[in-house]
């Protein structure tokens, strides 16, 4: 297998253990905390990257990273008998067989992750970005929601947060 491939299949990984994180905050939210923003943010810029400025071995640091924060969000589920797999990491085999309509809404959530993070993106905004980016992302792994309307209110949703976001990153890079 070679580099690029290794580290493709890394950034698969890691959408799918992004997709596990949300599944754990979804429910817990008043948990999460600026090191929770950060990590996932993290996450999203980081599938954007070129495979030339991310190594592999940095994919999956952050892998675990995104897991030690799921086991803090939700301790008892690596200790249930009785595993649900609600918190799991979306499947990667599962990836390829996403409706059309989950593809559009990642989509989204990989442009708006691409800019949210940017220093001149306000609090405010970028809170907001990211409480949508959790349920959106959460969307995407929920398989038994394959209704296009549904995906098309997270996508309408995602784009006026997307348009904020960039007023926001324009209007600071023409200053």
């Amino acid at each position: 297998m070679s580099y690029f491939t290794c580290v493709e299949t890394a950034k698969k990984e890691l959408l799918c253990a992004l997709i596990g994180l949300s599944r754990a905050i979804e429910g817990n939210e008043s948990k999460c905390t600026r090191h929770t923003q950060k990590i996932f943010l993290d996450g999203l810029y980081m599938i954007t990257l070129s495979e030339m400025m991310i190594t592999y071995q940095e994919i999956m640091c952050h892998i675990t990273l995104l897991h030690g924060e799921k086991q803090r969000l939700v301790p008892r589920c690596a200790t249930c008998k009785k595993k649900c797999g609600r918190n799991d990491d979306f499947p990667k085999d599962k990836m390829e067989s996403l409706s059309e309509y989950a593809y559009q809404l990642l989509q989204s959530i990989l442009s708006i992750g691409l800019f949210v993070s940017h220093q001149g993106i306000d609090i405010k905004t970028k809170n907001q970005a990211t409480d949508f980016l959790y349920k959106a992302l959460f969307q995407v792994g929920n398989t038994n929601k394959q209704n296009p309307l549904f995906y098309e209110n997270y996508r309408k949703e995602g784009g006026k947060i997307f348009q904020i976001i960039l007023n926001q990153y324009f209007s600071l890079e023409y200053k």
